[in-house]
């Protein structure tokens, strides 16, 4: 293939890569999903929920001024604002228009399905019982809803349906009050709640908005009104822009460094051309596999992607040192044919220590698999369309053969001394497992995320303790098949819970037992009712004893006597004022459905637990705890996971050198590299993260590289150029990987620290293991 018609390949090929990306482009950050694990499946996509759900995508707003009526007439003001915006899906000021008649409509007629303990007892209740009821309602006739009552009280004696609207307007408010239709604090603050279309998660969404509801609140303060918000929308965009800006800053001063070296050794912007044409394929084709294979990109692999180019940037390396060093005459495609089974070696024991993530039982860490095989692939692919940009003849610069020059002078010395170099071998690994064997590790997966400025926390704070609002990271909930068998539960839990709240463990709880009930607990209910014996006449004769007039309750009687309405089901509360205290409530799942139990001052989560675990299908949550649960899970599977990958490293590595001391000279760098990242990470008192962990597979598939160019060099001009090169390549890999170490977002700062340390401890071990383990005439495989 000609050279012209290899860069229109290029051309193609990179066209239609950032097209997918610039097509399915989407970002994710939440850090848990990278350790959600098949044997948790159920109670993983129940936290996954639970952050992208109707509760998590709606930001609650407060605005206090000098006076209430400043502040509800900012609050009116605002949500017309909002309501004119797309990308919010319900604004809510207040109780939506005809919710009293809606709740009639719904629980009026099955009042004695809904009805408490009380009230069923009040069925089976002798006289005296049924006449202070008689009092109460007279009295309640005497008060400010006598009005609303006088309507009802015919079909209503026992005041069941006032019972149930108290409950109802308890569970669809909190602690919330209504001031002329509005929702408003106890200490007068105005109060909005405003649901986002997307996930509090996509940066993209949410960016416009909170910039807009920062411009309103900056033109209300000029009014003397303050508007602070609630949700984890700003916790989430300020998280992924800041690893965002991280990892483009650092990508940009890597590849600036990276280019600078480029120039340095080869003196020549074609080999830098080709370099970066190669580098953007590999990133290209990486991203785009994982966009169509998952749908979206982790933050953290878009991160890992930057780190890539020191990885898939070494291929360019290498061929520029030999081009140079030991060039063929045939050009720079001569070149690659000399070092071509060096490259697919190399390449692929890095993809086989990728591909050991996807054994893993962790779906996050497939996503990370399938970019750094794909890149790997990518980039070595990319190299043979783009080697015809590199200059036909390319001679070394005076940087380049003084350092080919030095390099070759200090291996000779160290393959002069083989007993020396295997002693200072031994020492190394002697001493690497004995700060190893001090390695902690952290399963906190929640420290690996940027912490939150003290502002925004403290602004969280306020909002949250007006509203008296419930543990967002730590919640009860049931599971079922179906609604009636999670009602079911739910109606268990909620007695344990209120005993466990009665003697302190917990301050308070929200549920939807008061809107919802299993159509098994409803009908027995209503059978309470309508089977006491003679209920409308001792109803009939208590009441008149109380003065009220003979027959005044014959539709409470007609409706005992008439059929039952059907049960209340979770689908009925659609459309109605209660839908959205069902959708964060209810959330459906691939396997049925869970109904959560939202928790307040939790002072004895033992406690809690303990009655939560007496129901069958029922969990308490946190989800920090879950997700360190997750960790540790993971942490037991690393172990199997990295000899998986290494396991097949050495079986790419014995099927190309059929020798077990070339394959411990291609191999052991990899290892000491890793173990000197342990080692220092114990010295410091620092312990293993999961980041740290994904470190250390990247040291186990490029450290590789430079064993196997050290092995496969033949002549002297070959090695000289595979000393330059590993040396390139290292520098090249700690610039791209290492600055990361610098970076704000410890997740970040983990990986480079981790790739940064193993890329430079794989240098110093290559050659040293080179000279210690090959044979004096070494001879190299076919």
């Amino acid at each position: 293939m000609s050279a012209s018609a290899r860069l229109g390949l290029a051309a193609l090929w990179l066209a239609l890569a950032l097209g997918v990306v610039a097509l399915r482009w989407e970002v994710a950050n939440e850090l848990p999903s990278l350790v959600e694990s098949r044997e948790h499946a159920q109670l993983a996509e129940l936290s996954r929920r639970m952050t992208d759900g109707a509760a998590a995508r709606t930001l609650t707003l407060v605005l206090t001024a000098d006076s209430e009526r400043a502040a509800l007439a900012a609050a009116r003001e605002l949500a017309g604002e909002l309501r004119a915006r797309s990308d919010l899906e319900r604004v809510s000021a207040g109780p939506p228009a005809g919710t009293l008649a809606a709740l009639e409509a719904l629980y009026f007629p099955r009042r004695f399905a809904f009805a408490d303990a009380a009230g069923e007892r009040l069925a089976r209740a002798d006289e005296p019982a049924l006449r202070a009821r008689a009092r109460a309602l007279r009295g309640a006739l005497a008060g400010p809803e006598a009005g609303w009552l006088a309507q009802h009280a015919a079909r209503d004696p026992l005041l069941l349906f006032r019972t149930q609207l108290a409950k109802l307007e308890a569970a669809q408010r909190g602690a919330l009050e209504t001031r002329d239709g509005q929702w408003a604090t106890a200490d007068g603050a105005a109060v909005l709640f405003a649901r986002t279309r997307a996930t509090p998660f996509d940066a993209d969404a949410q960016a416009p908005l909170l910039a807009a509801l920062d411009a309103a609140g900056a033109r209300f303060a000029e009014r003397g009104v303050r508007v602070e918000t609630s949700g984890l929308h700003r916790f989430a965009l300020n998280a992924q822009l800041a690893a965002q800006r991280d990892a483009q800053r650092i990508s940009l001063i890597s590849f600036a460094l990276i280019a600078a070296l480029f120039v340095l050794l080869f003196g020549s912007l074609r080999a830098l051309a080709a370099g970066a044409l190669q580098l953007a394929l590999a990133l290209a084709s990486a991203t785009a596999a994982c966009l169509l294979a998952f749908g979206s990109l982790h933050v953290l692999t878009l991160a890992f992607g930057a780190t890539l180019i020191g990885a898939c940037i070494d291929y360019p390396i290498h061929l520029a040192h030999h081009h140079s060093l030991a060039g063929d005459a045939r050009g720079p495609l001569g070149s690659l044919r000399a070092i071509a089974p060096a490259l697919v070696v190399g390449a692929a024991t890095s993809i086989a220590g990728f591909a050991g993530l996807g054994l893993s039982d962790f779906p996050g860490l497939h996503e990370l698999g399938l970019f750094g095989s794909v890149g790997l692939i990518a980039g070595l692919a990319a190299l043979w369309v783009v080697a015809p940009i590199f200059p036909r003849t390319l001679p070394p610069t005076r940087a380049q053969a003084r350092l080919a020059e030095a390099l070759a002078r200090g291996y000779a010395r160290m393959r002069a001394r083989p007993r020396a170099c295997r002693a200072a071998l031994a020492l190394c690994a002697a001493g690497i497992a004995l700060a190893a064997a001090r390695t902690t590790f952290s399963d906190d997966v929640f420290a690996l995320s940027l912490p939150p400025s003290a502002e925004l926390v403290a602004e969280e704070a306020r909002v949250q303790a007006r509203l008296g609002a419930s543990e967002r990271a730590r919640f009860a909930a049931v599971f079922g098949t179906d609604d009636a068998e999670a009602l079911a539960r739910l109606e268990a839990l909620t007695p344990r819970l209120e005993r466990a709240a009665a003697q302190g463990a917990l301050a308070s709880f929200d549920s939807l037992a008061p809107l919802l009930r299993s159509a098994a607990a409803q009908a027995a209910s209503e059978r309470a009712f309508r089977t006491a014996p003679a209920l409308a006449e001792r109803i009939e004769r208590a009441f008149a004893a109380e003065g009220f007039a003979p027959g005044a309750f014959a539709p409470f009687a007609a409706d005992l006597a008439a059929a039952a309405p059907p049960p209340l089901a979770a689908s009925d509360l659609a459309g109605t004022p209660l839908a959205d205290a069902v959708a964060a409530l209810r959330v459906p799942l691939a396997s049925g459905v869970a109904y959560v139990v939202t928790l307040r001052g939790i002072e004895d989560f033992a406690a809690v637990g303990r009655a939560v675990s007496g129901v069958s299908g029922a969990a308490l949550m946190d989800q920090r705890r879950f997700a360190a649960e997750l960790y540790a899970h993971y942490r037991a599977e690393v172990a199997p996971l990295l000899a998986a990958g290494i396991g097949l490293v050495a079986l790419v590595l014995g099927a190309r050198f059929r020798s077990l001391r070339l394959v411990a000279a291609a191999g052991l760098p990899a290892l000491l590299a890793a173990g000197a990242v342990l080692a220092t990470l114990a010295l410091r008192g620092e312990p293993v993260t999961l980041l740290h962990l994904f470190g250390l597979v990247l040291v186990l598939c490029f450290a590789e590289d430079y064993g196997v160019f050290l092995v496969e060099a033949r002549a002297d001009a070959a090695l000289a150029a595979a000393l330059t090169s590993i040396v390139a390549a290292a520098l090249t890999t700690a610039l791209s990987f290492g600055l990361l170490a610098f970076s704000a977002f410890p997740a970040l700062a983990a990986l480079g620290f981790t790739a940064g340390l193993g890329s430079l401890a794989a240098l110093i071990a290559s050659p040293l293991a080179a000279a210690a383990l090959l044979p004096q005439a070494r001879s190299t495989p076919d």
